[in-house]
C-alpha cells in the first residue's frame, strides 16, 4: 500500500512540476509585460505548496515506508532524490526558506544593476548573502571532507573536490600542449563565413529540419522563439524548445539548435515520474553530447551540408562542407565562457570552480573576485580581462545562487566524451535509449578525462593537420 501511495505523492508532485513549467514556458513566449507580478505570484504560491509538501512529517514517513527494492530503477533514484530532498527542507524553517527565495531575487537584481554600471562591487552586498546562506546550507547537509562537496553533491551525488580536482588536472595537462601545437600550426581555417547575415525565417527553418533530423518529435513537443534558448518539458508527451535567431553567427544558433534539441530528445525518450530528481551534470552531459559532439561531428555535416546549404542563403553555395566543419570547429580564444569551444570551455569552467572552492573554504574574499578572475583567465587564456562585464559579472549563475554549476558541467564534457566514443560505430539512437535515456545511476568515480582528451587529440589533430 506504501508503494502505492508514494507513487500517487510522485504524480502530484509532478502535477506541481508541469505546472511551474508552464509558467515558465509563459514568461519565455507568450507572456504581457503587464502579467509578470501576476505569474510570480503563482509561482510563489506553488513553491511554497511544494516546500510545505515535502518538509512534512507525513511526506517523512511515507518515503521511509517505501520498499525501493520494488520500485523500477528510475523511480528508485527518485526516492532517494527525495528522501534528500525533504531531509534537507526540514532543516530550514519556513522563514528562513521564504528569506533565501526573496534574497535570490535581490541578487539577480543586484546582477542585473551591476551589469548595467559595468561595476561588481554594486552585486556585491547581495552576493555576499547568498555566500552567507551556501555557508549554512552546507554546515546543514555535513561534508566529510571540504565544504564545497556538500555544493557538488546537490548537482551530482557523490561528486567531490578530490574528483573535481583530478578531472581538472586531466584535462588541463591535455589542452595546454595541444593549444600550442594549433598556436604553431601552419594550416588556417577559414571562419569568416561564420558571420555571414542570416535572415530569421532561414535560421527557424533549418531548425526545424534539424530537430526533425536528429528525432526530436514534434507530436510530442513545439519549437518557439525566444530571447533565450531553453528546453521546458510539461511531460514526456509535451517537450517545448525555445531558440533565439540571431543575424550574422550561425555558429551560435547552430550551437542552440544542438543543444537544447539533445536536452529535447532526453526528455522525450527517458521514463521519469519526476524531472526535478535529475542530476545537474545528466542534463548538461545530454547537451553537451549533441550541442558540442553530434552537432559538430563531420559524420553529420557530410550528411546534412547539402541539405543546409538548400535552406541557408546564398553565400553559403561557396562554402565546401571541408571549409564548414572545420570552421564551427575552429580553435579560438575568448575571455567570454559561452564563445569558447569545447577545447577552451575547461579552462573557464576551473576558474569559477577554483573561486566557488575558494569562497567555500573561506580562503578567497569576494571583494577579491574581480581581479581573482581577471587574473586567472589571463593565465589560463594568455587574455586580459578589461571589464567587469566580460568578466566576474559575464554570467548570471552566482545571481541565481547556481553555486557548484561549472563543476557539473566539466564533468558533463568528460561523461558526454565517454558516451560519444562508446556509441561509435552503433546506432546511435539505440545506444542512447539501452545505455543512457532510462536513467542510468552514473558515480563519478566511473567518468575520466581519458575519453575526453583523446576526442581533441583526434579532432584538432585532423583540423590543423597536426
Amino acid at each position: 500500500m506504501s508503494n502505492q501511495t508514494f507513487l500517487s505523492f510522485l504524480s502530484r508532485l509532478a502535477a506541481y512540476e508541469q505546472s511551474l513549467s508552464l509558467l515558465q514556458w509563459d514568461a519565455h513566449v507568450t507572456s504581457s509585460k503587464k502579467g509578470k507580478q501576476t505569474r510570480m505570484d503563482a509561482v510563489h504560491v506553488l513553491t511554497t505548496d511544494i516546500y510545505n509538501l515535502l518538509s512534512s512529517r507525513e511526506t517523512e514517513d511515507l518515503l521511509q515506508s517505501v520498499d525501493s527494492a520494488e520500485l523500477p530503477t528510475h523511480v528508485q533514484a527518485t526516492l532517494k532524490h527525495l528522501l534528500k530532498q525533504s531531509e534537507r527542507l526540514r532543516m530550514i524553517s519556513f522563514k528562513d526558506y521564504q528569506a533565501y527565495e526573496k534574497q535570490t531575487a535581490k541578487a539577480a537584481s543586484a546582477w542585473h544593476e551591476a551589469r548595467k554600471a559595468d561595476d561588481f562591487s554594486i552585486f556585491r552586498p547581495q552576493f555576499d548573502k547568498l555566500v552567507a546562506w551556501q555557508h549554512e546550507f552546507a554546515d546543514m547537509k555535513g561534508y566529510a571532507d571540504h565544504p564545497y562537496d556538500a555544493v557538488l553533491d546537490n548537482h551530482l551525488p557523490g561528486l567531490t573536490v578530490k574528483e573535481m580536482d583530478r578531472l581538472f588536472s586531466d584535462m588541463k595537462g591535455s589542452i595546454h600542449p595541444l593549444m600550442g601545437k594549433i598556436k604553431d600550426a601552419e594550416h588556417r581555417v577559414k571562419t569568416g563565413f561564420l558571420y555571414y547575415s542570416f535572415p530569421e525565417a532561414d535560421q527557424s527553418a533549418i531548425a526545424n529540419d534539424i530537430l526533425q533530423e536528429i528525432g526530436f518529435d514534434f507530436q510530442a513537443g513545439r519549437l518557439d522563439s525566444s530571447g533565450q534558448p531553453f528546453t521546458l518539458t510539461i511531460q514526456d508527451n509535451d517537450v517545448r524548445v525555445g531558440l533565439p535567431y540571431i543575424d550574422g553567427n550561425v555558429q551560435a544558433g547552430l550551437m542552440h539548435v544542438f543543444t537544447e534539441g539533445g536536452h529535447a530528445l532526453f526528455e522525450q525518450n527517458r521514463t521519469a515520474l519526476l524531472r526535478g530528481a535529475t542530476p545537474t551534470s545528466d542534463i548538461e552531459a545530454q547537451k553537451t553530447l549533441w550541442g558540442d559532439f553530434i552537432g559538430k561531428s563531420k559524420s553529420f555535416w557530410d550528411r546534412y551540408y547539402t541539405r543546409f546549404q538548400r535552406q541557408a542563403p546564398s553565400s553559403f553555395a561557396k562554402v565546401s562542407v571541408e571549409e564548414f566543419y572545420e570552421g564551427i570547429n575552429a580553435a579560438k580564444l575568448s575571455i567570454i565562457r559561452k564563445e569558447a569551444n569545447e577545447l577552451t570551455q575547461p579552462l573557464h569552467l576551473q576558474v569559477r570552480y577554483e573561486l566557488e572552492k575558494g569562497i567555500m573554504e573561506r580562503s578567497i574574499a569576494t571583494r577579491d573576485l574581480p581581479g581573482l578572475w581577471a587574473e586567472k583567465i589571463q593565465q589560463a587564456t594568455g587574455l586580459a580581462v578589461p571589464y567587469d562585464n566580460t568578466g566576474v559579472l559575464q554570467e548570471q549563475h552566482w545571481a541565481t545562487a547556481q553555486f557548484g554549476h561549472a563543476a557539473a558541467k566539466t564533468f558533463a564534457y568528460a561523461q558526454a566524451a565517454q558516451w560519444y566514443e562508446q556509441m561509435e560505430g552503433t546506432n546511435m539512437h539505440e545506444w542512447l535509449r539501452e545505455n543512457v535515456y532510462e536513467e542510468q545511476v552514473v558515480s563519478p568515480q566511473q567518468i575520466d578525462a581519458g575519453a575526453f582528451n583523446r576526442y581533441l587529440q583526434n579532432k584538432y589533430g585532423a583540423i590543423y593537420r597536426l
